[in-house]
């Protein structure tokens, strides 16, 4: 029998407790990646903030698109810190869900 690394059975556990895809627009977005960020540990209630670039990869949008979205006050909620702009996956997945439809009207 193979004994798993500690680093292993935390990616493993973390993979099971974040893990929630969801549908979207007939597409699967799975937006809970496991956390890879090491500075993460010190704060374990809280996600890993997203680019601009990373939240428009994995809602499958272009960035411009996003960057329209957030300027016209339609997209989902972002967070600016400075000049930068970040996204929670939490608010792509609320703004995922509130934009599902099951038909065109």
């Amino acid at each position: 029998m193979k004994l798993k690394s500690r680093k292993s059975q935390a990616y493993d556990e973390s993979d099971q407790l974040h893990r929630q895809p969801i549908i979207a627009q007939g597409v699967m977005a799975d937006l809970s990646r496991p956390n890879t960020d090491p500075s993460a540990s010190n704060h374990p209630g809280l996600d890993p903030l997203l680019t601009a670039k990373e939240a428009a990869r994995v809602m499958n949008v272009s960035l411009s698109w996003l960057a329209k979205q957030r300027m016209s006050g339609d997209g989902p909620e972002f967070i600016r810190l400075g000049r930068a702009v970040r996204y929670s996956r939490r608010a792509l997945q609320i703004w995922l869900a509130k934009n599902t439809r099951l038909s065109p009207s």
